[in-house]
């Protein structure tokens, strides 16, 4: 294996600047037929975009000499082979057509120079398995049995029954009931028998394809990697020596013993940048040391996550080891699962944009590995550009300053010199900073400090500018011109080269500020003059920056109860009391009924189970309730296909066919692929010709072509695929015209406050006007009002989400709808819709419930994708208050992921309720706040500061709840109530855990104050939620006559648990 890598600078016409560094990375085979043997060369290609984030790409694929220009034109700039079984001949062309390539673009762009960098893959001790001998695919089936062993006799005749693995200490160590995994996340086997030192029996428990020298994961089991080099690395790096290779990257590496090896081999010439990947728990152990000696940090997930204990912990280690890199000015990159479905088959996962969306706001790079050809790679790259020219948002002084003072004062000159010019560029509102540099670490010192600003380094030195591409916002310019004998001309001549490269590439406009670091004079040993100058050229407008993310909040302990409630969909009427209370004890918290085709005495029932699992829980943890809330759901205007015609499982639509949807209910059943019920009373009044109609999500795709009738369109197929009965459809940028709330809605809400639901949700709330609807009939009952939660499923909806949120009791972002409704060109803003709703709920205190997509491979399989797990990741970091479990007839997979989301929160919330959030809220914080606020405000800053687990509030509304979740505090709330109502509205909240105060009264005020929170501090420890001597906060009404809570007590827990024995 081996890297060439090739570097230049894009040439941008877009009106608006980029502020993130793409690096893609693409699989190139060049084939050369010898007899039958062919042999392949893999090029992988890494593209800077002109900001900040760095995202490589990298995977395989087939290449021509047109798809390398295509790629170049793009923008790139570092190019690494994978080079496996080539002759010299072999790389000689390769290297030819690159070069060919280069001078094409150079031609064509009218530049004389293109900057290149090279890169190569050192595999150091990777386990991998050996070749297939059926040929280059083997599928396994699940429960079959397969023995693993290290003998190297099978090294070339690996079968379904046994596989060979390069590495023949780890089998000694495998006991029974490991998990191993082969290539990573595919296939899952169970060790059921350790045979010998290097042969065990594993049991498939999630089947796949396997192919050959695949990678293979040992859950929980050390590795003794060697320190020093295999080698096939010391050929590799004699390789990367001979063609002046600038970047090594290193995998599994344990120890930065092996890094200085590295450098050793290197003894009268400079080494290139060493590029650390982290691939298991050893690498995680040393991780400190090995930033220190590294250039760069790559966390290679789709190998991390199966070699740790919990997978579950995967995103909270990649906010660890990127906060670390951040602190060191090194580059961090992750990989694993980045677009994998698009560079699969071109489509678009939601949750791939969340994971992208919120690792750009911490500067984090992207490997990109597994797609099939250049197209959906070029795909994937508009992606980024699409997603990253949307997220960026406008860095904070607070942050500026946090990154600025991370050097120990006294700093020296050079330092002080850096800092002096990122504070200059702040204040003037400068675009760029410009920095002649000789050996690059005046352009690194800036990187760890400027957060905000695009950073142009002009060297002659072809070595120091390819070495700079890696960084964080830095473009460097190779500069070629003849050097000038005087040093004042030749500065300004490097200077006036990067203005004109600025100007060129729309990093700078007419009138615009720009800040130049440089050398006094020739005999400066560090850039000691800062120069604030003004372009003289039209340039376009600049674009916020990314938040810093701080390493500060990693000091947090993991929590011991899931703050976020999640709300699970229950659509089997025939479910047991055990599974139930199997649900209710893994974290379910509301109980929603998607039963649109049971009975009256279905629902009635289920409720009663509800009921009855929960008073099991009550007898089992030794308390007295134990809180759950129900949810019906009003359909409003979602629209469904009917059932298909003589009982089909499914049917096949063609693409380029013509089909009509109709609306007739005498036809529900008469599916077929000429024409389809759709029960949507008004398709051919608000479908207009050419709208794109989705159903099943995307999975068949029509466009109208005609207006057939008052009750049925002509349609085309325009993407063919399988319909079973009952698909939801939804159409494009499409206006509903029908009622707000339906006669059959007015009839489910009635069923709700028949049944004492504490919960009613709103699909496709489209104006404010269908929350005053349902809330007028409620007020006609004379009943209390259940919470009402506003499904936000259409652009209608977005546009008069104010209005929403004031009259709703919560939001839900239904990402399953939203995507769907919008132009196709806006469902790439979809994480930036969740982090916009995030912040006007908290802003409003109102809760925010995302549903679609959340955990749906755990509820199909009971596996765990790290697509999904990045996605609930993200929205708890966006400030989701919780979560909704799509429709699952398994109840093992509903508990697993309830279970799955509990380890996930137990080690992100910490990271989210931070003390710097609150901090940040109460700078925001309008003055003067009245008393209530204000005595909210003191509790929460008392609980930061006194590190208390809990906060108990004794309360009769609910409304002192509502200004402590304003305030964002990072321990649970504990609120008692009489009222059943109050308690079950509370349970929707965030961070709280309402509880029904059932004891009798007491004789004086103070003894009924006294006796709730004792009654909240005896179930916290019967929960294990506080333990003896921890600290806690009361706020409560200090007498009778109060109006709001005035008292903050703090207090310690002196009580344990009991024993069951005692």
């Amino acid at each position: 294996m081996a890297s060439i890598i090739l570097n230049f600078v894009q040439c941008s016409s877009a009106n608006i600047r980029v502020r993130y560094k793409l690096v893609t990375t693409l699989s190139f085979f060049y084939s050369k037929n010898v007899g039958n043997q062919r042999k392949n060369i893999v090029l992988i290609i890494i593209l800077f975009r002109k900001s900040r984030i760095s995202i490589i790409f990298e995977g395989t694929g087939t290449f021509s000499d047109i798809d390398i220009r295509r790629l170049i034109e793009l923008g790139l700039h570092i190019i690494r082979f994978e080079i496996s079984n080539v002759t010299s001949g072999d790389k000689i062309k390769l290297l030819s057509m690159l070069e060919s390539a280069v001078k094409y673009c150079c031609v064509k762009f009218e530049v004389s120079t293109w900057p290149i960098a090279a890169s190569i893959d050192l595999p150091h001790f990777c386990i991998r398995t050996g070749r297939l001998s059926a040929g280059p695919k083997e599928r396994f089936i699940k429960g079959n049995i397969v023995e693993l062993t290290s003998n190297i006799k099978f090294c070339d005749s690996c079968s379904k029954s046994k596989i060979f693995i390069d590495d023949h200490k780890i089998l000694n160590k495998v006991k029974e009931g490991t998990e191993v995994t082969l290539n990573p996340g595919y296939i899952s086997l169970i060790c059921t028998d350790v045979v010998d030192f290097q042969t065990i029996k594993c049991k498939v428990i999630k089947e796949g394809v396997l192919g050959n020298y695949e990678y293979v994961c040992f859950r929980g089991v050390p590795r003794e990697v060697p320190v020093d080099l295999s080698q096939v690395d010391l050929e590799l790096i004699q390789f990367a020596k001979e063609f002046n290779l600038n970047i090594i990257t290193i995998n599994v590496v344990h120890s930065p013993i092996t890094l200085n090896k590295v450098r050793a081999l290197y003894p009268s010439t400079e080494a290139p940048l060493l590029f650390s990947t982290i691939c298991d728990q050893e690498g995680l152990d040393n991780i400190d040391d090995i930033i220190e000696e590294s250039d760069g940090i790559i966390l290679a997930r789709e190998l991390l996550a199966f070699h740790i204990p919990s997978m579950h912990r995967m995103h909270a280690i990649q906010l660890h080891i990127g906060a670390k890199c951040r602190k060191s000015g090194k580059p961090f990159f992750i990989s694993g699962n980045i677009l994998e479905r698009t560079l699969q088959d071109g489509k678009i996962s939601l949750s791939d944009l969340s994971d992208i969306n919120n690792a750009v706001a911490y500067r984090a790079g992207f490997v990109l590995q597994n797609y099939r050809d250049t197209d959906h790679l070029i795909q994937a790259v508009k992606i980024f550009d699409t997603l990253c020219r949307s997220v960026e948002y406008r860095t904070r002084d607070i942050e500026f300053w946090h990154a600025s003072s991370e050097n120990k004062i006294p700093v020296n000159n050079a330092v002080a010199c850096a800092i002096g010019c990122a504070i200059a560029a702040r204040q003037m509102r400068a675009l760029v900073i410009i920095v002649p540099t000789v050996s690059g670490k005046t352009v690194v010192q800036l990187t760890r400090i400027v957060t905000d600003k695009i950073i142009i380094a002009v060297s002659s030195k072809p070595t120091i500018a390819k070495k700079l591409q890696m960084y964080y916002g830095v473009f460097p310019l190779l500069y070629d011109e003849k050097a000038n004998k005087d040093w004042e001309q030749e500065m300004t001549a490097r200077i006036k080269f990067a203005v004109s490269y600025g100007i060129k590439h729309k990093l700078l406009k007419y009138e615009s500020k720009y800040v130049v670091l440089r050398k006094s004079n020739a005999k400066s040993s560090y850039a000691d003059t800062i120069n604030i100058c003004t372009a003289t050229r039209e340039e376009k407008e600049l674009e916020d920056c990314t938040l810093l993310f701080k390493p500060d909040v990693l000091k947090n302990p993991p929590y011991r109860y899931r703050r976020c409630p999640v709300l699970v969909t229950l659509v089997d009427a025939q479910i047991s009391v055990v599974d139930v209370q199997k649900m209710l004890q893994a974290g379910m918290n509301i109980a929603r009924f998607q039963l649109s085709n049971s009975t009256r005495g279905d629902k009635m029932r289920l409720l009663a189970k509800i009921d009855k699992a929960a008073r099991f829980c009550c007898e089992k943890n030794d308390v007295n309730n134990w809180p759950v809330a129900s949810c019906f759901t009003l359909k409003t205007c979602v629209a469904k296909t009917g059932l298909l015609e003589d009982n089909e499982d499914f049917i096949t639509l063609v693409a380029n066919t013509e089909i009509i949807l109709f609306y007739d209910v005498k036809r529900f059943d008469k599916c077929n692929e000429r024409k389809i019920f759709v029960d949507y009373p008004l398709i051919a009044v608000d479908i207009k010709v050419d709208t794109v109609i989705s159903i099943a999500f995307d999975e068949i795709i029509l466009k109208c072509i005609s207006i057939v009738d008052e009750i049925s369109i002509k349609c085309i197929v325009i993407k063919g695929g399988m319909l079973t009965s009952l698909c939801v459809l939804n159409a494009r940028n499409t206006k509903r015209s029908g009622p707000l709330v339906t006669k059959k809605d007015l009839e489910m809400v009635q069923l709700a406050l028949d049944y004492q639901v504490d919960a009613v949700l709103i699909n496709y709330t489209r104006h404010s006007d269908t929350v005053k609807i349902i809330k007028k009939f409620i007020k006609s009952k004379n009943v209390r009002n259940p919470l009402i939660l506003s499904g936000i499923s259409c652009e209608e909806g977005l546009q008069n989400i104010d209005d929403i949120i004031k009259e709703s009791d919560g939001i839900i972002l239904s990402r399953q709808y939203l995507p769907y409704e919008m132009e196709s060109c806006k469902q790439y803003k979809m994480p930036q819709i969740q982090k916009w709703l995030a912040g006007k709920c908290l802003s409003a205190g109102k809760p925010l419930f995302i549903s679609g997509g959340v955990f749906n491979e755990a509820l199909k399989s009971g596996n765990f994708n790290n697509n999904e797990i990045a996605d609930v990741t993200n929205a708890l970091m966006d400030g989701v208050s919780g979560f909704i479990l799509g429709e699952c007839y398994n109840p093992d997979n509903i508990i697993e992921a309830l279970r799955g989301i509990n380890e996930l929160c137990f080690t992100i919330e910490p990271l989210v309720t931070s003390k710097i959030c609150f901090k940040r809220i109460i700078e925001e914080v309008k003055m003067p706040v009245n008393a209530a606020e204000a005595t909210a405000m003191s509790c929460v800053a008392v609980a930061n500061q006194t590190n208390a687990r809990v906060i108990i509030v004794p309360t009769v509304t609910g409304k002192t709840l509502r200004y402590l979740l304003w305030m964002r505090p990072s321990c649970l709330i504990i609120t008692v109530s009489t009222d059943i109502h109050i308690t079950r509205y509370l349970i929707s909240y965030r961070s709280v855990m309402p509880l029904l105060y059932t004891g009798s009264q007491k004789g004086s005020w103070r003894l009924n104050m006294e006796a709730r929170i004792l009654f909240a501090l005896e179930y916290a420890v019967k929960r294990n939620w506080l333990e003896y001597g921890d600290t806690y906060i009361s706020l409560q009404r200090y007498s009778d006559s109060s109006s709001f809570c005035d008292s903050v007590s703090i207090c310690k827990v002196s009580i344990s648990k009991k024993s069951l024995v005692e």
